[in-house]
């Protein structure tokens, strides 16, 4: 968002900041990027302000004035489309326009893909502004993508989850863990069906435990390995923990959401609401 008039001369009139200044600069970082790919506004209160008693008749001009801010950050001027059946999605997308073509005339360095023959290393995006009218079933569903079962049905809290392990002694204790774009399963299978998951975990493990040759040296006494094999081996033991670690991670947090699946009765409960967004039970009635 850029800096308010009023916030701006403020600045200016206390001298003893603007001899701190060096320099001042306005950043397009008004959005959150929780993952790869995915951005969001961190606005829990767009549904009110939008379709609630007591809407904000500024808040689509704003939201557009938001997403402008993503634009810029990602050097795209796109193509903007949307949903013609609502006026939400008309004033977002006309406010977007506008603060990009403001910008655009205001700052002649900015330069977005697709729009000359320096910057064609991909073609001009385009936007889809939809409000929730377009699709009002999905929220109503339960998700099992794995990622929304962990937010559903277990406790995290900003990327930390809590979760309990048993070890080899039958002694059971909490542990905390980060599911977060450095962990490279949860990437890799956050955004598929919980049963795909599971066969891949277990595919994995049973991988590991197979063919590593640290897992094989874990189990050997070392007595019939030359000298050469044990030192490779030995090379391979920290990658092999720490792999064996975060894989036994995701075996009990995908453990977790399949008990409480259970325990809540959730395949009743998705069959009634499949019932109810398509208006027919599983006999087709």
């Amino acid at each position: 968002m850029q800096c308010p008039n009023e916030v701006f001369s403020t600045i200016q009139q206390c001298p003893l900041l603007v001899s701190k200044i060096k320099t001042f600069k306005e950043i397009s970082l008004d959005f959150i990027a929780a993952e790869n790919n995915v951005f969001h506004f961190d606005a829990s209160e767009a549904l009110e302000k939008l379709f609630g008693t007591a809407k904000d008749t500024s808040y689509p001009a704003y939201l557009g004035r938001r997403l402008a801010s993503l634009c810029i950050t990602l050097n795209e001027h796109p193509s903007i489309r949307f949903q013609g059946s609502s006026g939400y999605a008309r004033e977002i997308a006309t406010s977007l326009h506008q603060t990009l073509l403001a910008y655009k005339r205001t700052n002649a360095s900015f330069w977005t893909y697709g729009d000359d023959h320096i910057h064609h290393e991909r073609e001009r995006a385009q936007i889809l502004i939809l409000d929730r009218s377009f699709d009002c079933l999905s929220p109503l569903m339960h998700e099992y993508t794995y990622q929304a079962m962990a937010n559903d049905l277990l406790d995290v809290n900003e990327g930390v989850i809590s979760y309990k392990t048993t070890n080899n002694k039958g002694t059971e204790s909490e542990k905390q863990g980060l599911l977060n774009e450095t962990d490279e399963f949860w990437v890799e299978l956050r955004h598929q069906h919980i049963a795909k998951v599971i066969e891949v975990i277990k595919d994995r493990m049973n991988d590991i435990i197979q063919n590593n040759s640290g897992a094989a040296l874990a189990k050997k006494s070392g007595a019939d390995l030359d000298i050469t094999t044990m030192a490779a081996a030995v090379k391979k033991l920290p990658e092999y923990t720490q792999t064996m670690t975060k894989l036994g991670q995701h075996v009990a947090i995908a453990q977790q959401c399949m008990d409480a699946f259970s325990k809540q009765h959730l395949m009743d409960l998705s069959q009634i609401e499949q019932t109810i967004s398509t208006g027919l039970d599983e006999d087709g009635k």
